[in-house]
């Protein structure tokens, strides 16, 4: 009698144990899986994203870009190869996704300034003497939310492509030649000197009735 009380204890801790380890290994697959989706849902925002920044403002990824996101959709039919998601697969996913957005972020970075440094200065310089300083400052604010991008909202790159178009049309109105803005350049960084006032731009400052705007300062 004892000895099937101690037969039936062992094979109730047998039980037991085996519950707890299917307890544990379902635990283990449930964060697996967690995992998988979470990197599934930011790989979309990723594409998303990118083709976002190609249809509004023509941001190409460079070939080497290309081949990072080829190798990532590579990994992603591995990780359930076996019917199920394995965890150190999915871990190899997220680190694959993370180097991937901070390569997407350095490219677009070089982008950024690529085409707004010269808009956003040319702007910031003339922006006194626009029709519409308001306008002009508005253009500005949105070209700079542009300068990152944010993968839970696009919206941004939308008010980047309108304040590029805007900043575009109000430096041509004011018909300004490289002459006048390099000008506007220097008064801008208060290193413009006499010899700066050509005929030409003291031509335009009148005609454009900005002798008030502009002061002689003298420096010893």
């Amino acid at each position: 009698m004892l000895l099937d009380d101690i037969q039936k204890s062992i094979a109730d801790m047998k039980e037991i144990q085996q519950l707890e380890q299917a307890a544990k290994d379902s635990q283990m697959q449930d964060k697996a899986d967690k995992l998988y989706s979470s990197v599934v849902y930011e790989n979309h925002k990723v594409i998303i994203c990118l083709d976002e920044a190609r249809k509004y403002l023509q941001f190409a990824p460079s070939d080497a870009l290309i081949e990072q996101i080829e190798n990532l959709f590579a990994i992603f039919p591995d990780c359930i190869s076996t019917g199920l998601v394995q965890e150190h697969k999915a871990k190899i996913l997220s680190s694959t996704i993370k180097a991937l957005k901070d390569s997407i972020n350095e490219e677009w970075k070089a982008f950024y300034e690529r085409i707004t440094g010269k808009r956003i200065r040319k702007l910031t310089v003339v922006q006194s003497i626009t029709p519409d300083k308001t306008k002009t400052k508005y253009a500005i604010a949105k070209i700079k939310s542009g300068s990152i991008l944010n993968y839970d909202d696009n919206g941004n790159l939308r008010l980047f492509a309108d304040g590029i178009k805007e900043a575009d049309a109000i430096l041509e109105s004011l018909e300004l030649t490289d002459e006048i803005l390099g000008f506007l350049d220097k008064v801008f960084e208060r290193k413009a000197t006499i010899l700066d006032l050509t005929e030409a731009v003291g031509d335009w400052i009148y005609d454009e009735g900005l002798m008030t705007k502009f002061y002689v300062r003298f420096e010893i």
